[in-house]
């Protein structure tokens, strides 16, 4: 018995495009575009920035200046009782160091909300590729 074949046009996947009809082959679009509606160009994604008015713009901007706050305080209560036996035996050098580190981690948690810009980028890669190993 003969079956008739019948072949149906898929749409292409998520930022992929096809100009020609009843075909399976798509394109791929660029990095910073997105495919149309109808998958059948790309156009420029839009920017996705965090609000200032959102829950967690609002959870991060208040963590980290209490973080801030919260390293200089341990940083001061360990130069000023540096010479008691806990601090000593714990190595002050060490502690400041695990201090520094903590207070370049607050600040590098900020540089995502920041608005996308040559600087705001750069410092976020540069902190991030220093201080990540």
């Amino acid at each position: 018995k003969y079956l008739p074949c019948c072949w149906t046009c898929e749409p292409c996947k998520l930022n992929h495009y096809s100009t020609v009809n009843d075909t399976n082959f798509c394109k791929t679009c660029d990095a910073e575009m997105m495919s149309t509606q109808n998958r059948s160009g790309c156009h420029p994604a839009p920017e996705i920035l965090v609000r200032p008015n959102s829950t967690m713009f609002m959870a991060v901007a208040i963590c980290i200046p209490i973080g801030v706050f919260m390293v200089v305080i341990s940083g001061l209560l360990i130069f000023v009782n540096k010479d008691r036996p806990k601090i000593r035996a714990s190595d002050p050098r060490y502690l400041y160091m695990i201090l520094f580190s903590l207070l370049v981690g607050y600040c590098a948690a900020l540089t995502p909300l920041l608005k996308p810009s040559l600087s705001a980028c750069s410092t976020e890669q540069y902190v991030f590729l220093t201080f990540a190993d």
